[in-house]
């Protein structure tokens, strides 16, 4: 993405009539830190809606500083054990663009909101944006032929593409072919220091006086996140000669049971903490108090959680299957590591619990890694797109 400031691009945009700008986000109900982007992009295009049909309502540092609306109700199926969840939405929201008639959408994905945006946009010559936030296995689909095809018919009809990352440039440019000129690379899933940094000295009195070093996860508690490899490297810790450390699990899931099965079968109950979930906003507490977060995802197009961490300076193991792995710094901020490689996991855990300094040394680097993913920066990369596709595409 070129760098140029939002008042240059902006030149170009108040010249004409003010655009009306659409989002259409299916489901948004864990996706509190877009309010922050929501709020900044909505001071330089007043005529912005949010439309979604899964809303949990404002954080108390956004409220009425964007306009949404909720359209019908959306809610995820698994068809089978082996088939990825398939969103379904609600076709309500054809009349509520036509009404609205916006001059450029933003959409999720290739979603069936994108595949409407795109059918009316022949009829209502509106601008398109795909927005694209990793690349992974489950949402790439590149050993489904029907599922590629009709992603590369949709990018013929699309006017632009926002990359969150390379692996999701990369996709986008390779996979599906489209033209390097179309796709701006810009990080856009950024930590809300706002909300995330508001009450970080509030944590229940339960977990105030754990052992330390604390190994922090936080997400959903489940198989395809990891958590038996963490519990794995933890128990052959033990095994080791290892006692005084924690591993502290924030969040629940249909495995937690099973999980916590093994870890009492394991004689990791002195040593794993769960603690369920815990509210969004109350968060940044438990990651000041914890000194390394391990995220062993197995496949995650990003992990918004593992920027949060880095916004409070902790040093990360993070899992290369993560689209996020792509802001660790190997031996700077953390270290990367193979999620099923449960023993390589243990080592770097080692080295934390051996030589504790290394967790403040890390930790700062990795605040001065995520000091370059802010909202401001995010809604330039927008404002970009938005003048891109109004002038270029006119």
């Amino acid at each position: 993405m070129n760098n140029i400031s939002i008042n240059s691009h902006l030149n170009y945009v108040q010249t004409r009539e003010e655009p009306r700008i659409a989002w259409l986000f299916p489901a948004l109900s864990k996706g509190k830190y877009w309010q922050q982007i929501f709020s900044e992009f909505s001071k330089t295009f007043e005529k912005t809606v949010i439309y979604t049909g899964d809303w949990q309502g404002f954080s108390q540092e956004y409220q009425d500083q964007f306009k949404v609306k909720i359209v019908g109700k959306s809610y995820s199926i698994k068809l089978n054990q082996a088939a990825s969840l398939i969103t379904v939405v609600s076709p309500k929201i054809i009349g509520y663009l036509i009404s609205y008639k916006p001059h450029v959408i933003f959409t999720s994905g290739f979603s069936i909101w994108t595949v409407v945006a795109l059918l009316l946009k022949l009829w209502m010559r509106w601008r398109v944006v795909i927005l694209y936030d990793g690349s992974t296995p489950s949402v790439d689909h590149i050993n489904s032929a029907p599922r590629l095809f009709l992603r590369r018919l949709m990018s013929q009809y699309t006017d632009a593409f926002n990359a969150n990352n390379k692996a999701a440039q990369e996709y986008l440019t390779k996979i599906l072919g489209i033209e390097q000129s179309k796709v701006f690379l810009q990080p856009y899933l950024v930590p809300d220091a706002k909300v995330f940094l508001k009450n970080i000295e509030r944590v229940d009195n339960r977990y105030i006086k754990l052992t330390k070093p604390i190994f922090l996860y936080a997400g959903d508690i489940n198989y395809n996140k990891g958590i038996h490899s963490l519990l794995k490297a933890c128990s052959l810790l033990r095994q080791q000669g290892y006692h005084d450390f924690t591993v502290m699990l924030i969040g629940d899931g249909e495995q937690r049971e099973e999980f916590a099965n093994f870890a009492k079968a394991h004689n990791l109950e002195n040593h794993v903490v769960w603690t369920g979930w815990i509210k969004y906003e109350e968060l940044g507490a438990y990651f000041k108090q914890a000194d390394v977060f391990v995220f062993p995802s197995f496949d995650d197009v990003w992990g918004m959680v593992v920027s949060e961490a880095m916004l409070l300076s902790k040093p990360i193991l993070c899992s290369k299957k993560a689209g996020v792995s792509e802001i660790i710094v190997e031996s700077e901020n953390g270290y990367l590591f193979a999620p099923d490689n449960w023993e390589e996991l243990a080592q770097l855990m080692q080295k934390f619990i051996d030589n504790p300094s290394l967790i403040e040394l890390m930790g700062k680097k990795s605040q001065q890694l995520i000091a370059h993913h802010t909202p401001q920066l995010a809604t330039e990369g927008f404002v970009t797109v938005v003048s891109h596709v109004l002038e270029v595409c006119s």
